[in-house]
């Protein structure tokens, strides 16, 4: 089962950099989610994160999918309101643009600072990144009509939520697990269900169909992170043996 950690937005590149240094060999992916900072401030941190060995592939940057391909990332992840049309993408088009899924990027950048030229020594460079790597596209979704769509557009995977009461939501309610139930059952990508998720939900959420989890403060706030993720591992690969017995739930075991 999938386990994606998600950058709070309060912490400095610093201690990201050190929790997700003693993490990423567990998890299926680390989430880049500032949204106060700028590209150079993310891509610093990229590279801080790659010179540590971090593998290219276990990051994702949110919003920023022009930045993630120049870095040739493993993806990126788009909040509900965000357009695909941002980003460069465009259908029906060929020339300097290669495919992802029913929509086409643009493989040419407008960045011009030597520092995201050295990322690539050639032109081109995208062109091949994209034919032998697998660039993974998700969306947060809040309702069954969202989630339709974000399929319809293309989307790798889902992000659904949040499921459970959390202090980076207050005040508002919980969708909670039927509706979790609802979403997995009307589209055929992964759904990753987010927000207020602690180990002890695991079962629940792989019972109600979801492929995985996300986690933010849990992971990223904790003492030791470390400690949290063997816990947040262990409960979903417990709760994916259990539901595999029982026979429930749609997502298969990743």
């Amino acid at each position: 089962m999938e386990l994606h950690v998600v950058s709070t937005g309060n912490q400095t590149a610093e201690n990201i950099l050190l929790i997700s240094r003693q993490i990423y060999t567990q998890v299926t992916a680390i989430h880049i989610r500032e949204k106060q900072w700028s590209d150079d401030q993310v891509y610093e941190l990229v590279q801080a994160m790659r010179k540590e060995g971090i593998p290219a592939a276990a990051i994702r940057l949110n919003s920023r999918i022009e930045l993630a391909t120049q870095l040739q990332l493993g993806g990126a992840h788009l909040p509900e309101q965000q357009s695909l049309s941002q980003f460069r993408f465009q259908p029906e088009k060929q020339s300097s643009k290669t495919a992802l899924g029913s929509y086409e990027v643009d493989i040419h950048a407008d960045r011009q600072s030597p520092k995201y030229a050295e990322v690539a020594e050639e032109p081109d460079f995208a062109t091949d990144y994209w034919r032998v790597n697998s660039f993974l596209l998700g969306r947060s979704v809040h309702s069954i009509a969202q989630a339709i769509q974000a399929e319809q557009e293309g989307m790798d995977y889902l992000f659904y939520g949040h499921i459970y009461e959390t202090a980076s939501k207050p005040g508002v309610a919980a969708r909670g697990l039927e509706q979790l139930k609802q979403i997995c059952a009307v589209v055929d990508i992964p759904v990753i269900a987010i927000g207020g998720i602690q180990p002890h939900h695991a079962e629940e959420l792989i019972g109600a169909g979801a492929a995985g989890i996300a986690v933010m403060s849990g992971i990223f706030a904790a003492e030791h992170p470390a400690e949290q993720v063997a816990a947040y591992k262990a409960a979903l690969s417990a709760a994916s043996s259990r539901t595999s017995k029982n026979g429930s739930g749609r997502q298969e075991t990743l």
